[in-house]
C-alpha cells in the first residue's frame, strides 16, 4: 500500500479556511462573555478589569512574541501552540467562582492568544502580496463564520445557558490547528542579512497609519463598550447576538471588493472612507431611541470595518520589511487592540457616568474626524508619495 498523500490546500483556500475556523470559534463565546461574568456574580468594575486584560496583553506580550516568531521563523509553530493553549485554557474558564480566581485564568487566556491574529495576519497577508491574491477575499470568511455563529449561539445560549459554550469553543479552536498548518511561511533571513527592526517604525507611512488606527481604536472601543449596555437599556437585549451577526455579515461585500476599491481610490483614501462610515454609525447611535434601528447602525459599521481592516493589514504587510511581517502586525495590534482600549475604557466610562451614552457615541464620532484629518494632512504633506532612495523610486503607495 502506498502512503496517503497529505491534503494541501491552495494559498487562497488555506487563508480563507483559517479565518473561517478561527473567528467561528471565537464567536461562540466572545460576544457573550460579559453576560457570563455577570451571571457569575461579578460586579461591573470587576468585569471592566477582566475586559482590560486582553488589551493589556496585546500591548505588552503580542509585539515581543511576534518579533520572536519573525527572528526564528516560528510563525506557524507559535500559531499552533497559541491555538492549543487557548483551547486548553477555555476549558478552565467556567471553573472559577470569584473574581480572584477569574483573574489568573483570564490573564493566561489573553497571554497565550495575544499574538495569534498578528502572526496569522502576517502569514496570510504576505502570501497574498507575494502571490497576487486578494487578502480581503480570504479575510471575509472570518466575517462569514462570525456572523452565522454569533446569531446561532445567541439563540442557543438563551435556551441552554452557558455550560456548553466553553467546551464547544475549545473543540473549535483545536480544530483550527489543521487550517493553521496549511498556511505558507517564508524562510527566516539570517540575522546578518535581515534589515534592522528600526525600519519597521522609521517609515513615515506606517507611523501615520498607526496613529490614525490608534485614534480609530479609541473611538471603536468606547462605542463598543457601551453600545450593548445602551441597547439593553432601551429593550434590545434579545438583539445583542443579532447586532453582532448583522455587523459581520455587512463586512462581506466590501471585504470581497476591498482590493478593487483600494486600487481605485488608493490606500489612504480608502481608509478615510472607512473612517467616515464608522463616524456615521456612531452619530446614529447617539440619537437612536428604538432598539431595532441598531440593525441599521450594524450595517454601516460593518461596511466601515470591512473596508478598514483588510486595507490596514495589507498596507502594513506591503510597507514593512517582509522579514518583520509579524512584528509590524504585532505593533498594529498593540495600538488598535491594546493601548487604545486601555485608554478608551476608563475615559468612556467617565463620559458615560457624567453625560450619558449619547455623549460617548458623539465623542467616538469626533475621534473619527481627528483620525481622518491625520490621513488628509499626511497626504497633503506628501507622506504617501513614492518612496525614494538615492533618487530612485523604490515602491509606490498601494
Amino acid at each position: 500500500m502506498q502512503p496517503r498523500k497529505r491534503v494541501q490546500l491552495s494559498p487562497a483556500a488555506s487563508g480563507a479556511l483559517f479565518y473561517f475556523s478561527f473567528y467561528g470559534a471565537a464567536a461562540t463565546y466572545i460576544p457573550f462573555i460579559s453576560i457570563f461574568y455577570a451571571q457569575r456574580g461579578l460586579s461591573g468594575s470587576e468585569i471592566g478589569v477582566l475586559a482590560a486584560i486582553g488589551p493589556l496583553m496585546a500591548l505588552l506580550v503580542a509585539p515581543g512574541i511576534s518579533a520572536m516568531s519573525d527572528r526564528r521563523g516560528w510563525r506557524i509553530r507559535y500559531l499552533v501552540l497559541s491555538l492549543a493553549g487557548t483551547s486548553l485554557v477555555l476549558l478552565a474558564l467556567p471553573v472559577p467562582t470569584s473574581f480572584a480566581w477569574f483573574l489568573p485564568v483570564v490573564a493566561l487566556l489573553a497571554a497565550v492568544g495575544s499574538a495569534s491574529i498578528p502572526v496569522a495576519d502576517s502569514l496570510v497577508a504576505r502570501t497574498a502580496a507575494r502571490r497576487g491574491l486578494s487578502y480581503g477575499k480570504m479575510r471575509l470568511w472570518g466575517s462569514v463564520s462570525w456572523s452565522v455563529v454569533a446569531v446561532v449561539c445567541g439563540t442557543l445560549w438563551q435556551q441552554t445557558g452557558f455550560f456548553l459554550m466553553f467546551p464547544i469553543a475549545s473543540l473549535l479552536f483545536l480544530a483550527t490547528i489543521f487550517s493553521a498548518l496549511q498556511l505558507e511561511e517564508e524562510r527566516p533571513i539570517d540575522s546578518q542579512v535581515r534589515p534592522p527592526l528600526r525600519l519597521v517604525v522609521a517609515d513615515n507611512r506606517l507611523r501615520v497609519v498607526l496613529l490614525a488606527t490608534f485614534i480609530l481604536g479609541i473611538a471603536m472601543s468606547s462605542a463598543y463598550t457601551f453600545s450593548g449596555i445602551y441597547l439593553d437599556s432601551i429593550g434590545g437585549q434579545s438583539l445583542v447576538g443579532l447586532f453582532a451577526g448583522v455587523t459581520a455579515a455587512c463586512e462581506l461585500p466590501v471585504m470581497h471588493w476591498s482590493e478593487h476599491i483600494t486600487r481605485r481610490l488608493g490606500g489612504p483614501q480608502t481608509l478615510i472612507l472607512a473612517y467616515s462610515l464608522f463616524g456615521l454609525g456612531y452619530l446614529g447611535l447617539a440619537f437612536i431611541q428604538w432598539a431595532p434601528l441598531f440593525l441599521g447602525v450594524a450595517l454601516v459599521q460593518g461596511l466601515g470595518f470591512g473596508l478598514f481592516l483588510p486595507t490596514t493589514v495589507r498596507l502594513f504587510a506591503e510597507w514593512a520589511p517582509p522579514e518583520w511581517a509579524s512584528t509590524s502586525q504585532g505593533i498594529l495590534s498593540a495600538g488598535l487592540w491594546g493601548l487604545a482600549p486601555l485608554i478608551a475604557s476608563p475615559l468612556a466610562g467617565l463620559i458615560y457616568d457624567n453625560a450619558g451614552p449619547a455623549a460617548v457615541f458623539l465623542t467616538s464620532a469626533g475621534a473619527l474626524v481627528v483620525a481622518g484629518l491625520v490621513l488628509v494632512l499626511a497626504q497633503i504633506a506628501g507622506v504617501f508619495g513614492p518612496k525614494r532612495e538615492g533618487g530612485v523610486i523604490l515602491k509606490r503607495e498601494t
